[in-house]
C-alpha cells in the first residue's frame, strides 16, 4: 500500500524561496490541470462523518484512500478548526468542494498532486455583508442530533454539522434571504427542508427515514455496516417499536419474512425463525438485550426502551452465538441518552380495552334443552342400575351425576313424582349457565400502562432511567398482574481511551390468580367448563346454589347433617374465588457492565459482564369455605354407614396453606478485543473473545401446611400424625394419607466458549467473513472431540451497485448479492450423558430408608445438536427507496439431534434420548417494500410485503414402534414433517350397523368404534395423513400513510397451506365409576338430528358397549380436519402528532395521541367459521382497543 505524504511550509522569511517555488509550482500544475482539461478523481464513493476536527485532519481523513499527494502552506491550513462533515456515498472531489468552499479555499488538482491556496473571491463573498443562520435540530422525541448537516440547497457549499447538543450556527450573504432554502440531513432521518426566511432561531424536528440505506446489524458483539453484512437478517422498522405494546413480541408479528408467531390469548407471541430445527429442544430464538442473553425473554424488557431489534437467522449472522443459536437469534438494544444532552422527560400512557370470552365459541357446549334430551336418551342404556341405598356395591355417592340426570334418578328411585321430575327438567331446559358465568365469573380484559423516562447528561456521561407500571386485569373477576420495572442506563467517557458503560433493570410483578378458568389444569382449578348449562351460580335470594362436583348431590345433601367437620360440604366456583388468596410475587433483577479501552487507533478492549437473579415466590391460602379445605377434611374422615357414627378426620379443621419458591442467579463474563479499520480501499472488522456463563436453579416446595391460621400464623397438629398412615375413607376404602414432605431442586449450566469473527471488505465492494466458536458445558460428553466440536460460518457478499459499469443505471440504490454458509447450535438439557437416578422424597413404607428409580440411562456421547445452513439472497434499492427489498434461498439441514429412538432390551430400557435424528428445513424468503412522496414530506405512502416458503421433513429417526397411537398422539415419523397430522378414515357402519375406522389389521379392513383400539400393529398403511399443523406459507403486510400531522398504518398477516382440527361431538356415556359429570359438545343438536357424516348413536341395544366408542376414535377422525388458510387483520393504528406550533406555547417538544385496534378481523377457508389458530374450544385473543398519549419535554 502506498504511503500517503503531505507537504507543507511553516512560513517566515526563509521561506520566500521556498514560495517562489511554490507558485511556480501551482502555476505549473495548473497548466497541466488545463492540458488534461476532464480528467478528476475517480469515481468511487464514499462515506464521512466528521464532527468538529480540525481541517488538517478532515483532509487526511478524505484522502486516505485516494493516493493523492497534497500542497498547502501551514497558515492557510493550521488555523483552521472545528470542521464537521457528515456526507453519504459521495466522491472525493465533492467532499473537498464542501470542505474546502466553507473555509475559503480551493483546490487544483494535477496528476496525483492537489494545491490548496485561498479563494479571494469566497473570501470576499465571506467578508461581505453576513446573516447569522442559527438553529437546534432534535427528533421526533425532542433528543438533540448532533453531527446533523444543515446548508444552502442552492449554494451547498454554505453550511455546518450540529454539535452535541444539536445547535448550529453560521453566517451567509444577507442577500439569499427569502432565495435559498435551508436543508437538514442526518443519517437514517427524512430530511428536512425550510426557506431561508431570516428567523432568528430555527426549531427543527427530524423523523425516521422510512428507508434507511445506512442502517447497521447489531450481533450483540459487534456492529456492522449493513453494507458489508454478509448473512441474512432483519431489522425491525422503528415506527413499529413505537407502537403501543405489553410484550415487545407483540411488535413483531407480521413484519419479517420467515419469522412465524404463535399467538396467546392476551396478544403476546412465540416466535419461529425458518421452521423448526430441533425435536425436543425449545424452539424460541435466543433473546440478547443490550449484548447478552437474558433470562425471562421478552418479559425482561420494557418495550418503551427498545431502541433497535435485529433478526439474526442464517450462520453468518448467528453462529457467533454457537450452541444457542440454532433457533435464530433476536437482538434487542436499548436507548441511552446522548453526551451532553439536555435534560429530556417523556411520558407515554395508554388504555387497551378488550371483548368478554365469547362462551359460545370458547365452551362450546351443548344447549340446555339438547343436553337434557341427549341425557334422557343415555339414562340407563349404559352403567348400571342406582339402587337407594346411599352405600353399596355399586354406591350412589361416588358417582357425579348432573342435576339432569339426578332428577331421572331419584324419580327411578321413587324419592320424587313423575310430574316432579318433569317441572324440573322444564325448569332446567330454560335456564342459561352463562348468564351467571358473564355476570360473576368474568370480565371485560383492561389493561393500564405508565412508562415515564428521564435522560440527560454531561460533556463526557450520558444517563437515562425509565419506570414503568402496568396493570392487567384479565378476562376473569379476581385474576390481575401487576408490574413494575425500573431501568437505567449510563454511558460515560472516562478519559480518551477509556469508556464505562453501565446498565440495570428491576422487576416486580404480583400475579393474583384468584379467579375461574375455561378448563382446569389442576385439582385446585375453578373450571368454567365444569358447569352444565344448566347450572345457576346463585338463588333467587343471592345465596350460593350447590354445583354437582365429584358425589352424587342428593347423598350428599343427606350426609352433611351427620356430625361431618364441615357442614357445608357443598362446590360453588363464587364462592371458591372468594375464599382463596392465591398470589405470586416476582423479583427480576439485571445489571450489566463494560469497560472499554482504546489501545490505538482502531483497536480496543472490552470486559463486560451480566448478574441475573430471578426470584418467585407463590402463596396459596385456602379458607375453609373453600371446596379444597372442606372435601378433603370431610372425605378423609372415618365414617361408619351402618351406625352412621363419625370419627377423627385424618387432616385438621382450619385453613390451607400451599407455597413455592424458585431462584434463578447466573452471571455471564466476557472479554473481547475489536479491530475496526480503514486503509484506503480495505476495510478489516475482527472480534475475539472469551466467555464464561454460569446458572443455577434451585426451587423449595414446601408440604401444604393443614389446619393454618393466617391470622396467628399458627397451625394445628394431624389428629392421627402423619406419613402414610392407612384410614377408612367415607366409603369405607383403606386410604393413606398424601406424604408430608418438602420438595427440593437444584440445577447448575456452566459454559466456557472461545469465539472469532472476521470480515474484510474491499473497495466497498467485496466483503468475505468467517466466524468460529466452540462452547464446552457441563451438561455435554467430556469426550473432546464433542465437547469442543466447533461452530462456525463463512460468508461473502458483492456490492454489485457499487461496481463501475453499473454506473449508468442511476436507478439504483444499492444492490448486493450474498452467499453463506456455516453450522449453529441447538440446547437440549432433557437428557444427560450419564445415567441419572430420580431420589425418593420421603422413606419408602415398605423398606422403611430412601429409595429412587432411574430416570434417564444416560447418553454418553451426549453432543451438542448441529444446524448447517446455507443462506443465498440478494438486497436491492431502486428509485431512491421507490422500490425496495431482498430476496433468500435458504437451506437448514440439523443432525445430532436429541430424539427418544428404539434400542435393544438389553440395556435396561426398549427405548432412549440419543443424538440419532436428522431434520432438513429449505424454503425461500421474500420482501418487497416502497415509499412515496405524494406531496413532498406532507403526505407520504409507504408499504411492505413479506412472504415465506418451508418445506420441513424429518430426514433420519430410528423408531420401531408404529402403532396407532405413536401417530395420532404426535409422534415424530422418518420421511414425514415435524407437524404432520394423522386420522382414522371413517368409513361408515358395517353389516351389523355398527360405526366403523378404516384398518388393515381386521380381516375386512374395518374396525368397529365401540371395541378397543389396536395399539399392536402397525398403523402406516391406514392411519391417513391430513396435512401440517404449521403453515408452511406465511405473510405479512405493512403500510401506512402520513397525512400532514396523522399516521395511520395497518398491518395484514397471513398463513396458508395447513390443517387444523376443529371440535365436534365428544360421545358422553354415563360411566361406571369416576367422579366427573358428563359434557356434551354442542354438535349433539347435529347428531339427534340425523347427521349421516357422523358416527351414529345405538340406542336399541342394553349391551353398554353399544354406548361406548373410544375416544382414540372420535377425537381423531378426518372429517375434524380442515382447510386452516387464513388472513388477519392484525392491527390498525391511528397518530395524531400535535403541531409545534401549538406544543411551544406550552414548553413541550413533542406530543401525539394514538388509537389502535388490533384483531379487527378475519378471512378464513372453513365453514365453521372457526379461527384456525384459536380452534372452537379455546380462548382466542378478543378485538382490543388502545387509547394514548405520549409527550416530552
Amino acid at each position: 500500500m502506498k504511503k500517503k505524504q503531505i507537504y507543507f511550509s511553516s512560513g517566515g522569511g526563509k521561506l520566500r524561496k521556498m514560495t517562489l517555488i511554490m507558485k511556480m509550482t501551482v502555476i505549473f500544475l495548473l497548466c497541466a490541470n488545463l492540458v488534461m482539461a476532464t480528467e478528476s478523481f475517480g469515481q468511487e464513493k464514499y462515506s464521512f462523518s466528521l464532527n468538529r476536527v480540525t481541517l488538517e485532519e478532515a483532509l487526511n481523513q478524505i484522502l486516505q484512500n485516494s493516493g493523492y499527494y497534497i500542497v498547502y502552506t501551514v497558515n492557510d491550513i493550521r488555523k483552521i478548526a472545528d470542521v464537521s462533515l457528515n456526507m453519504e456515498q459521495v466522491t472525493i472531489e465533492q467532499a473537498l468542494d464542501r470542505v474546502l468552499s466553507l473555509n475559503g479555499l480551493k483546490y487544483t488538482v494535477s496528476e496525483n498532486a492537489i494545491v490548496i491556496a485561498k479563494d479571494a473571491s469566497a473570501v470576499k463573498n465571506l467578508q461581505s455583508e453576513q446573516m447569522k443562520v442559527q438553529g437546534t435540530v432534535k427528533d421526533e422525541k425532542g433528543l438533540p442530533l448532533p453531527g446533523a448537516s444543515v446548508y444552502l440547497k442552492a449554494e451547498n457549499t454554505l453550511g455546518v454539522t450540529t454539535d452535541i447538543g444539536g445547535h448550529f450556527e453560521f453566517k451567509v450573504p444577507a442577500g439569499l434571504k427569502g432565495k435559498v432554502v435551508l436543508v437538514i440531513s442526518f443519517i437514517g432521518m427524512e430530511t428536512v427542508e425550510l426557506p431561508l426566511d431570516g428567523r432568528e432561531h430555527y426549531e427543527i424536528s427530524m423523523k425516521p427515514e422510512i428507508t434507511s440505506l445506512d442502517d447497521v446489524l447489531i450481533t450483540g458483539y459487534q456492529t456492522i455496516s449493513r453494507e458489508r453484512a454478509t448473512g441474512a437478517f432483519d431489522i425491525v422498522d422503528k415506527r413499529q417499536l413505537e407502537k403501543p405494546a405489553s410484550d415487545l413480541s407483540s411488535r413483531l408479528i407480521g413484519t419479517t419474512a420467515g419469522v412465524q408467531a404463535t399467538l396467546t390469548e392476551d396478544g403476546k407471541a412465540s416466535l419461529e425463525i425458518r421452521g423448526r430445527s430441533s425435536l425436543n429442544a425449545n424452539a424460541q430464538p435466543l433473546i440478547v438485550v443490550d449484548g447478552f442473553p437474558v433470562e425471562g425473554g421478552f418479559e425482561t424488557i420494557n418495550p418503551n426502551d427498545v431502541e433497535s431489534v435485529s433478526i439474526l437467522k442464517d450462520a453468518a449472522a448467528a453462529s457467533i452465538w454457537g450452541a444457542r443459536s440454532g433457533n435464530g437469534v433476536i437482538v434487542v438494544t436499548t436507548r441511552k441518552a446522548a453526551k451532553g444532552d439536555k435534560l429530556n422527560v417523556a411520558f407515554n400512557t395508554f388504555l387497551r380495552f378488550r371483548q368478554k370470552i365469547d362462551l359460545d365459541y370458547a365452551n362450546p357446549t351443548a344447549a340446555s334443552a339438547d343436553q337434557i334430551r341427549y341425557e334422557e336418551m343415555i339414562f340407563g342404556k349404559y352403567g348400571v342400575a342406582l339402587n337407594e341405598g346411599i352405600f353399596s356395591e355399586d354406591d350412589v355417592a361416588g358417582k357425579c351425576y348432573t342435576l339432569a340426570q339426578i332428577a331421572l334418578n331419584e324419580a327411578r328411585l321413587g324419592n320424587i313424582s313423575e310430574d316432579t321430575k318433569r317441572l324440573r327438567l322444564q325448569e332446567l331446559q330454560e335456564t342459561d349457565y352463562k348468564d351467571d358465568v358473564y355476570k360473576h365469573l368474568l370480565r371485560n380484559p383492561f389493561l393500564q400502562q405508565y412508562n415515564l423516562s428521564v435522560s440527560g447528561g454531561g460533556e463526557r456521561v450520558g444517563v437515562m432511567t425509565s419506570l414503568l407500571y402496568e396493570k392487567d386485569k384479565t378476562h376473569y373477576i379476581g385474576t390481575q398482574d401487576e408490574k413494575y420495572m425500573l431501568n437505567m442506563r449510563m454511558n460515560s467517557d472516562i478519559c480518551k481511551w477509556l469508556k464505562l458503560d453501565i446498565s440495570g433493570m428491576f422487576q416486580y410483578v404480583k400475579k393474583q390468580n384468584n379467579g375461574a378458568v375455561l378448563y382446569a389444569s389442576d385439582e385446585n382449578d375453578i373450571a368454567i367448563s365444569d358447569l352444565s348449562p344448566y347450572e345457576h351460580l346463585t338463588n333467587r335470594d343471592g345465596s350460593y346454589t350447590h354445583i354437582v362436583r365429584d358425589y352424587y348431590l342428593p347423598a350428599m345433601e343427606r350426609l352433611v347433617g351427620n356430625g361431618f367437620p364441615y357442614s357445608d360440604w357443598f362446590y360453588n366456583p363464587l364462592q371458591e374465588i372468594r375464599s382463596r388468596d392465591r398470589s405470586t410475587k416476582d423479583i427480576k433483577a439485571r445489571f450489566q457492565a463494560a469497560l472499554t479501552l482504546k489501545l490505538w487507533e482502531g483497536l480496543n478492549f472490552s470486559s463486560s459482564l451480566q448478574y441475573e437473579i430471578f426470584n418467585s415466590k407463590r402463596r396459596d391460602l385456602y379458607k375453609e369455605d373453600s371446596w379444597v379445605v372442606k372435601n378433603p377434611v370431610n372425605y378423609y374422615t372415618e365414617y361408619n354407614d351402618a351406625t352412621g357414627v363419625v370419627g377423627k378426620s385424618a387432616y385438621p379443621t382450619g385453613q390451607f396453606l400451599d407455597q413455592y419458591t424458585s431462584e434463578m442467579q447466573g452471571y455471564t463474563f466476557r472479554n473481547q478485543v475489536n479491530f475496526n479499520r480503514t486503509f484506503r480501499r480495505h476495510d478489516f472488522n475482527v472480534v475475539l473473545g472469551t466467555e464464561l456463563r454460569h446458572r443455577r436453579t434451585t426451587s423449595y416446595t414446601s408440604p401444604r401446611v393443614y389446619g393454618y391460621n393466617d391470622e396467628t400464623l399458627t397451625s394445628k397438629l394431624f389428629p392421627n400424625g402423619t406419613g402414610k398412615l392407612a384410614i377408612k375413607d367415607l366409603f369405607g376404602n383403606t386410604i393413606t394419607v398424601d406424604d408430608y414432605a418438602s420438595t427440593f431442586t437444584f440445577n447448575t449450566d456452566r459454559f466456557f466458549s472461545l469465539y472469532g469473527n472476521a470480515a474484510y471488505t474491499f473497495d466497498n465492494k467485496y466483503t468475505i467473513s468467517g466466524s468460529v466458536r466452540t462452547d464446552a458445558s457441563n451438561f455435554i460428553t467430556d469426550d473432546p472431540k464433542y465437547r469442543y466440536a466447533p461452530f462456525w460460518s463463512v460468508g461473502g457478499m458483492w456490492n454489485l451497485g457499487q461496481e463501475s459499469f453499473m454506473s449508468d443505471y442511476l436507478f439504483i440504490d444499492w444492490l448486493r448479492l450474498r452467499l453463506t454458509y456455516g453450522y449453529n447450535g441447538n440446547v437440549d438439557t432433557s437428557t444427560s450423558f450419564k445415567p441419572l437416578v430420580s431420589i425418593g422424597s420421603v422413606e419408602n413404607v415398605y423398606k422403611h430408608e430412601i429409595t429412587g428409580s432411574i430416570a434417564s440411562f444416560g447418553n454418553p456421547e451426549l453432543r451438542w445438536e448441529k444446524v448447517g445452513s446455507v443462506d443465498i439472497g440478494i438486497d436491492y434499492s431502486f428509485w431512491g427507496g421507490k422500490l425496495a427489498g431482498k430476496l433468500d434461498y435458504y437451506r437448514k439441514y440439523s443432525k445430532d439431534l436429541i430424539a427418544t429412538i428404539s434400542i435393544s432390551s438389553a440395556n435396561g430400557t426398549t427405548s432412549q434420548k440419543l443424538n440419532n435424528a436428522e431434520m432438513l428445513n429449505s424454503g425461500i424468503e421474500l420482501e418487497v417494500g416502497s415509499q412515496l412522496d405524494i406531496i413532498g414530506k406532507d403526505i407520504q405512502w409507504y408499504g411492505n410485503v413479506n412472504y415465506a416458503y418451508n418445506l420441513n421433513r424429518i430426514e433420519r429417526l430410528f423408531v420401531t414402534d408404529n402403532s396407532a397411537k405413536t401417530y395420532l398422539r404426535g409422534d415424530f415419523k422418518e420421511g414425514e414433517n415435524a407437524s404432520t397430522i394423522y386420522a382414522w378414515h371413517y368409513a361408515g357402519v358395517n353389516k351389523d350397523g355398527i360405526p366403523c375406522v378404516e384398518e388393515g389389521s381386521s380381516p375386512d379392513g374395518l374396525r368397529p368404534m365401540n371395541t378397543v383400539y389396536d395399539n399392536t400393529s402397525d398403523a402406516t398403511g391406514w392411519l391417513r395423513p391430513q396435512g401440517v399443523k404449521v403453515a408452511p406459507h406465511i405473510m405479512g403486510l405493512t403500510t401506512g400513510f402520513k397525512v400532514y400531522n396523522f399516521d395511520l398504518s395497518l398491518i395484514v398477516t397471513g398463513k396458508f397451506g395447513h390443517k387444523f382440527k376443529r371440535s365436534s361431538f365428544n360421545y358422553p356415556t354415563m360411566g361406571k365409576t369416576g367422579t366427573s359429570k358428563i359434557w356434551v359438545h354442542k354438535d349433539v343438536s347435529k347428531l339427534l338430528d340425523g347427521d349421516k357424516a357422523m358416527p351414529p348413536l345405538l340406542t336399541d341395544t342394553e349391551d353398554s358397549n353399544q354406548m361406548y366408542y373410544d375416544s382414540y376414535y372420535t377425537d381423531a377422525m378426518d372429517y375434524l380436519y380442515h382447510n386452516a388458510n387464513h388472513i388477519r387483520f392484525q392491527e390498525l393504528n391511528l397518530t395524531w402528532h400535535i403541531p409545534e406550533v401549538w406544543l411551544q406555547k406550552i414548553g413541550f417538544r413533542t406530543a401525539a395521541v394514538y388509537g389502535q385496534i388490533n384483531n379487527l378481523g378475519l378471512i378464513t377457508a372453513n365453514k365453521y367459521k372457526n379461527d384456525p389458530e384459536f380452534p372452537e374450544g379455546t380462548v382466542k385473543p378478543e378485538r382490543s382497543f388502545i387509547v394514548g398519549v405520549k409527550f416530552n419535554f
